[in-house]
């Protein structure tokens, strides 16, 4: 094991057996190449038994280069996706930058290597989130209700929290571990609005954000339901304007 990385990349997995680990192969396999020490580690966030047995089964723990995948955190219930990246990032695991990024690998491996460099290699204290709009000359291939309705989010999100970010909800973020050390006991969303909160915390403490725009392809097999989570999310909105108004 490298003593203290870098980058530690935390995955946050709910019965994701089957789209997890070629994604994962990819991964390990462009970040050994990287340029610096990072530490890939799966949270499994509660899967039934035998999901968590499939996905031992397809992990292979060890290092590859200057990157290591770690022994899965396994949950023992369903905290939410906010949840088990804030597990992976307790877990207590030494590391200059703390990152997540989703498991089904709609942003590749290339990209999370280029955002990883371009905020590794940055002189400014600042929190980097992956961006689905901004740029012309980035691909992004969304389904075209997903896109209504993340759009339609990101307004809602501009009028009631004065954030100034256009894609909050993308699911690649990473941050200076001392910034996270600043606001993690403010920390209490476990599920999709985790990175509402954390952004809006960060942003209290004058914390930079950097949105930066990336390539993007849905992957089928996903676990959002637009109705049933789109309703849990304003729920959670509204519960985030009302403690930071406070």
């Amino acid at each position: 094991m490298i003593a203290g990385y870098q980058v530690l990349l935390v995955i946050p997995a709910y019965r994701e057996a089957g789209r997890l680990p070629p994604y994962l192969r990819e991964l390990s396999g462009v970040l050994s190449r990287g340029g610096f020490s990072t530490a890939i580690l799966i949270v499994d966030d509660g899967s039934p038994i035998e999901e968590q047995q499939a996905l031992r089964g397809l992990i292979e723990i060890g290092t590859i280069g200057s990157c290591e995948i770690l022994q899965p955190l396994v949950l023992p219930e369903n905290r939410g996706k906010g949840g088990a990246v804030l597990a992976g990032w307790r877990s207590g695991v030494k590391a200059d930058w703390l990152a997540f990024v989703d498991a089904d690998g709609a942003l590749s491996a290339a990209e999370v290597l280029r955002v990883l460099r371009l905020a590794v290699s940055g002189q400014q204290q600042a929190v980097y989130c992956a961006s689905r709009v901004g740029e012309l000359q980035r691909l992004v291939r969304r389904r075209w209700n997903r896109w209504v309705l993340g759009r339609a989010f990101a307004q809602v999100v501009r009028f009631m929290l004065n954030l100034g970010i256009n894609d909050s909800q993308c699911g690649f973020k990473l941050l200076p571990a001392a910034c996270f050390h600043l606001v993690d006991p403010q920390l209490q969303e476990q599920g999709y609005c985790f990175d509402l909160e954390l952004l809006l915390a960060l942003q209290r403490r004058d914390v930079r954000i950097v949105e930066v725009p990336v390539n993007w392809q849905d992957q089928p097999g996903g676990k959002v339901r637009p109705l049933r989570d789109g309703i849990r999310m304003l729920r959670q909105l509204c519960r985030l304007r009302k403690r930071f108004r406070q």
